[in-house]
C-alpha cells in the first residue's frame, strides 16, 4: 500500500520530491506540513513504497530525497558509483522496531532465539514459550521494506522466513494483530497504538534482563531493536532540497521529528 500527501503552498514545480519507507512517512509527512506552513523553506510532496523503492527513485531521477529504515547497501552504492552520483545520508531520527502482540496475551517478553524460531516457523504454538495453547498467527513486512530487511538480518541472522502472511504497512500489520488474539507482529514505534495492542520487552542477553521499547532504549542501545532512520540526497542536489533537509535537523525539525513518536537524534536535538 503507497500512501501520500502533498503540503499545500507554493507550485508544484518548486517541490522537493520525498519518496520511500512507510516507517519513516510519519517524519516525511510532518516535514511536508511544516515546509507548507512556513514560506521561508520550500514545499514538499512525500509518498511511500519502501526504502528500496525511495532509493531507485533517488538513484533514477524520480525523486529529490530517499526515506529509508535500512542504511543504504552496498549493490546500491555501486549503482550510484555508476551513475557517478554520491548518496549523501542524514539521520534525522532513531526507532526502537516494536514486537507486538494481542493485549490479552499474558506473555510480556520474547528473546531474539524464539523471536528467530517464530518466523521461521519452528515455533508454532504460544504454549511452547510459556504462553496459552493457542496457534501462533505471526504476519511479516513485504520485502520491499526495509523494516523487513532490517528485521530478517537482526532477528533471522540474513536466514530465510517461514511460510507467513505478508502486510504491505505499518499501520495495517497493527490493525491485523489488534483484531487476532493468537497474532504477533513487528512495526516503527510510531505506529503502535497500546490501546490496541500489547509491545513485548525483548531479552538483552548482555545485560541479562528484559528491555522495553521505548525511545529512551532507542537512544542508549539498550534494546536489541533499535535502529537509526535514514534520508539520502544525492551530493550536488538543488539548494531547495538542501533547505529542507537543514530544517529537518533544525531545532524546529527535530521538535516535529519527536512530535511523531519518534527518538529525535542527539547529535541535532536539545531540549
Amino acid at each position: 500500500m503507497t500512501l501520500a500527501m502533498t503540503a499545500c503552498g507554493r507550485s508544484e514545480s518548486r517541490y522537493v520530491k520525498i519518496k520511500g519507507s512507510e516507517t519513516v512517512l510519519p517524519i516525511g509527512l510532518k516535514l511536508a506540513e511544516d515546509c507548507g506552513n512556513n514560506p521561508l523553506i520550500p514545499d514538499a510532496s512525500v509518498s511511500a513504497g519502501g526504502s528500496g523503492v525511495g532509493i531507485a527513485a533517488l538513484l533514477n531521477g524520480n525523486a529529490d530525497v530517499a526515506m529509508s529504515s535500512r542504511a543504504i547497501k552496498l549493490e546500491e552504492k555501486i549503482k550510484f558509483a555508476v551513475k557517478n552520483i554520491e548518496p549523501v545520508e542524514v539521520v534525522p531520527a532513531y526507532d526502537v522496531l516494536a514486537v507486538i502482540v494481542h493485549p490479552s496475551n499474558p506473555l510480556d517478553t520474547l528473546t531474539i532465539e524464539n523471536l528467530k524460531k517464530i518466523y521461521k516457523n519452528d515455533i508454532t504454538r504460544w504454549s511452547e514459550i510459556g504462553g496459552p495453547n493457542r496457534p501462533i498467527v505471526a504476519f511479516n513486512r513485504e520485502s520491499s521494506s526495509g523494516t523487513y530487511e532490517f528485521f530478517k538480518q537482526r532477528v533471522l541472522e540474513n536466514e530465510t522466513f517461514g511460510n507467513l502472511e505478508s502486510v504491505g504497512a505499518n499501520g495495517e500489520l497493527a490493525e491485523k494483530v489488534a483484531d487476532n488474539e493468537n497474532a504477533l507482529g513487528y512495526v516503527g514505534i510510531a505506529y503502535v497504538d497500546e490501546k490496541r495492542v500489547k509491545v513485548l520487552k525483548i531479552y538483552n542477553p548482555d545485560l541479562g534482563r528484559s528491555v522495553p521499547a521505548t525511545l529512551g532504549t532507542s537512544l542508549d542501545g539498550t534494546y536489541p531493536l533499535a535502529r537509526p532512520l535514514y534520508f539520502y540526497y544525492v551530493r550536488g542536489a538543488d539548494s531547495s532540497v538542501v533547505r529542507v533537509l537543514d530544517y529537518l535537523v533544525s531545532p524546529e525539525g527535530q521538535e516535529g521529528v519527536r512530535s511523531t513518536g519518534y527518538a529525535p537524534n542527539p547529535k541535532y536535538y536539545r531540549k
